[in-house]
Formats: C-alpha cells, sequence, structure tokens
C-alpha cells in the first residue's frame, strides 16, 4: 500500500514515537503498527489530515500522502486516469483560435544537410511551415508521432491543409508518467484541430514500444512542396533535402502509410454512437499485425462538432471514473 509505506517513511526520518503517537490518536498500538506496515487500512481521510499535522508535514509531503491515500483507495489506474483526463479537459479549454500572419522578411531558400541539435530541428519545422504557406498549392505531410513540438505549426494559416500520420497505442497500459499515450496524442493534436480547417489526422494501431524503440535513425518526416525533411523522435537531429530523388522516395513511402491508415477526423455528416465509439481510442484491443483489418473506431466525426463531443465525451467518463 502506497500511503502506509509512504507513512512508515515519515516516521522514521522525522523521529516519531509510534506509542505516543498511537495514544494521541486514541488508536491501539498494535492496530497502529498493522496500518504503517500496509495490513490495515487507513480509517478515513480525516485521518490523513489529522497526522499530517502531527508529523508537522510541509504542504508538498502533505499532498503526497494524500494522493497516495487516493491510489489506495480507488486504485491507481482510477487516479492517474482521472488526473490525466482532467489534465486533457483544462489544456482544451486553454486552446484559442488566434491569428498569425506570415513574416515578409522569411528567407525563401532553407539550407539542406543534417542538423544536429532540438532546436535547430524544431525550428527548421518552424520555417518550413512558414515557407509553405508561400507556395501556389500548398499540403504539409507528416509522418511522425504527435508532441509539444506540432504547437509550433499552429502558426500556418487555417486554409493551409495538414496531412498527419501516427500510431495510436493498442494497449490500455500507462506510460512512464502514468499516463494514457493515446490521451497524450489527443492533447497535442488538438491545437491544430482547433486552429487549422484542413488538419487530417489519419491513425493505425500498434504496440507504441515496437514505434518507439525500433532502430530506424530517423522515423519521423515532414514533407512540403519544396523540401523533405526527416528527423529523430526527440528532434535532436535531422536531415534536409530539396525536391529530388531523396524527396520522391519518402512521397511514395508517405502514400503507402496513408492506404493503410484511417482518418480520425472529417467533414462527413455520417456518424454514429460518438461517445461509445470514442472510448475506442483510449481502450483500443490488442492485435499481432502492425496496421488493425476491423477498425475499432469507424466513426467519423464532423469537424465542428469535435470539441463538444470530447467534452461531453470526458464529462461521461469522469462520472464512470467517479462511480
Amino acid at each position: 500500500m502506497y500511503v502506509s509505506q509512504l507513512l512508515s517513511e515519515y516516521i522514521k526520518t522525522k523521529k516519531i514515537n509510534i506509542k505516543k503517537c498511537a495514544e494521541y490518536f486514541q488508536i491501539d498500538r498494535s492496530t497502529f503498527y498493522k496500518i504503517i506496515r500496509g495490513e490495515r487500512k487507513i480509517p478515513n481521510r480525516d485521518f490523513i489530515q489529522q497526522i499530517s499535522q502531527y508529523l508537522y508535514l510541509t504542504n508538498d509531503e502533505k499532498k503526497e500522502l494524500l494522493n497516495a491515500y487516493e491510489i489506495d483507495r480507488i486504485g491507481e489506474f482510477r487516479y492517474y486516469c482521472r488526473q490525466h483526463v482532467s489534465f486533457f479537459l483544462k489544456e482544451a479549454t486553454l486552446l484559442d483560435n488566434r491569428s498569425f500572419t506570415t513574416p515578409d522578411t522569411l528567407d525563401s531558400i532553407l539550407k539542406t544537410g543534417h542538423y544536429t541539435n532540438k532546436y535547430d530541428v524544431e525550428h527548421l519545422l518552424y520555417e518550413l511551415s512558414l515557407l509553405e504557406c508561400k507556395e501556389k498549392d500548398p499540403h504539409i505531410r507528416i509522418l511522425g508521432q504527435p508532441t509539444h513540438a506540432l504547437y509550433l505549426l499552429r502558426i500556418v494559416s487555417s486554409h493551409i491543409p495538414i496531412t498527419h500520420l501516427f500510431c495510436l497505442n493498442n494497449t490500455n497500459e500507462l506510460t512512464k508518467d502514468n499516463q494514457f499515450y493515446n490521451l497524450s496524442v489527443l492533447t497535442n493534436i488538438m491545437p491544430l484541430i482547433f486552429n487549422n480547417d484542413h488538419y487530417s489526422p489519419y491513425y493505425y494501431y500498434n504496440e507504441i514500444n515496437a514505434i518507439n524503440n525500433h532502430l530506424c535513425f530517423f522515423p519521423n518526416m515532414i514533407l512540403t512542396t519544396k523540401y523533405l525533411l526527416i528527423y529523430t523522435a526527440d528532434h535532436s537531429s535531422g536531415i534536409l533535402y530539396e525536391k529530388g530523388e531523396t524527396y520522391d522516395a519518402y512521397e511514395i513511402l508517405f502514400n503507402q502509410y496513408l492506404k493503410e491508415t484511417k482518418c480520425l477526423i472529417t467533414n462527413k455528416d455520417e456518424k454514429s454512437d460518438v461517445i461509445e465509439d470514442f472510448n475506442c481510442i483510449l481502450y483500443a484491443p490488442p492485435i499481432d499485425a502492425v496496421y488493425q483489418e476491423d477498425d475499432p473506431f469507424p466513426v467519423f466525426f464532423r469537424r465542428e462538432c469535435f470539441c463538444g463531443i470530447v467534452q461531453e465525451t470526458f464529462n461521461v467518463y469522469k462520472t464512470v471514473c467517479e462511480a
């Protein structure tokens, strides 16, 4: 039990006399020992508040103890589920539809070659998107897992098409940060969904650890009208090419991958029970193949109602968690 381990650590660190502590709370000493060893549950949340005062815990220590109590009370999975859903809804409400203008002083020619640090690679993403705004028939194509760097693409005018291919996890396991991977994906693409009318995300299901840990040096790519950028998952390194043989080869590869994916958001009017189907993103069933033949998420979202759908879905989801 998390709370008993933490409580035992605080008592030991602060050199508390267990007999006196038990007497203060009018608890039998043997019962108090069982609580510390995790053999007996904490009576209630008020007990956590009271013992925090007795131990003179700091605000951070008290918060940590209360969180541990909640994890023991409702379970680790449900606790972190609530935390992540709450974060997702908070992020969604902070989004706005700001308009951006393209700087007239931007250099129209980029230096091709190898870029060897994160700042240069992410700045290159920014420059590529700005340059594409000036093209007659602009189109940005991205193959790569959604990261916070996608916020850089918010500067792209809303009329520029962006086609984005990415993988969703086919399990409901929590990440190392105790989050749902698929919900993190939705959080990261949300700025583009809200700010670009022609953002088209496509997805497939796979074991996400296999995607993150494969041996390809440059697993991500971005294609614009004149340039190809391939880059690492952590954006620490990338290679920029002008349009040519390498560009053409990656364009063919992108189009092949696109045929194997499903569109997440569309302007079509057809839709089924969105609330029920949307949960499949969080709980995609395990599969053996890289691509899933029977799509567990067949619904097509209307872009204009996506925000409302997300809000309604997770209100239902939170209600279930709290039950």
